[in-house]
This record gives structure tokens, sequence and C-alpha cells, in this order.
């Protein structure tokens, strides 16, 4: 653009001292210039926010991969696995609630009440993450279990000259 501008410049001062067609003839030259280079700017611009659209897309497929755990199929399954879900964990609730509450005593609303009367600590929904789980003779016991008592341990530290 420096460029266009040096030669506008240019073609300034030198006006007076060049015949009518040369001037007209480099002022057509100039505009075409700086309609190009207009163009190849405004192009790349485009380029630019076309590659962050795409790039915001991605991410937010990835966040929803991440949301939808069951998503693997079409959404059309992933809704009755949800509601298979929800219809399960509401007849556990109708279990506990006919095994803690016989007829005619008030029951509690919540699913943290309930299962804190079933004597389960933990409600249902915040179990721990799978992430935390091991495997340890077909039972899911959570790894923290499994971790030694560092006092107990020979810890052998580098020693610092």
């Amino acid at each position: 653009m420096a460029n266009i501008d040096q030669k506008q410049r240019e073609l300034k001062f030198l006006k007076p001292f060049i015949d009518d067609n040369r001037r007209q003839a480099a002022e057509r030259q100039l505009a075409t210039e700086r309609r190009l280079a207009d163009g190849r700017r405004l192009a790349t611009a485009e380029r630019r926010l076309a590659t962050e659209r795409r790039s915001a897309a991605k991410r937010r497929l990835a966040t929803e991969r991440r949301s939808a755990i069951s998503c693997w199929t079409t959404i059309s399954h992933w809704v009755t696995i949800q509601r298979f879900t929800v219809t399960r964990r509401l007849a556990t609730k109708r279990r506990l609630e006919a095994k803690l509450y016989p007829e005619g005593k008030r029951r509690p609303g919540g699913w943290t009440s309930l299962r804190r009367a079933a004597g389960k600590r933990r409600p249902a929904a915040k179990r721990r993450p799978a992430v935390n789980r091991r495997s340890v003779a077909n039972t899911n016991h959570h790894e923290l279990k499994y971790r030694p008592d560092p006092t107990q341990l020979p810890i052998k530290f580098p020693k610092v000259e």
C-alpha cells in the first residue's frame, strides 16, 4: 500500500509537467493497483476469519463430544439411552422408598436424603468418575485405597550437595 501512496504522490508532483493522456493512464493504473491491493487484503482477512470459525467449530464439537459420552450412534439412540438411565434410577429410588418408608410415612424429596437414609453415603449422581476407578479382582475400588502410606515407605531422597 505504501508503494501505491508513493506513486500517487509522485503523480501529484508531476501533474503540471506531463500531458493529459499520460496522466489519465497513470491514474487509471494506480486505481487498478489500489483495487487489487484492497481485494488481496480483504481475501486474507476473510481467509483468517474462516480459519478461526472452523477451529471454533471444532472446539465446540469436541466439548459436545465430551459432554455427551454416549453419543456414538444417532441422536435418537442417545436419547433412548438417557431416558433408560433416568427410568432405571427412578425405579431404584422407588425401591429404596418402599423399603425405607412403609405406607403412610413421610417420604424425603431428594435423592441424597433417600440414599443417606438407606445408609449409602454418596448421592448417585456424584459417584466417582471412571478415571479414578481401578478394577481389582472385578471390584470398583477407588485407586486411593491401594496407594501405600508414604510415611511407611523407605523413601530415598537425593542428597543435596
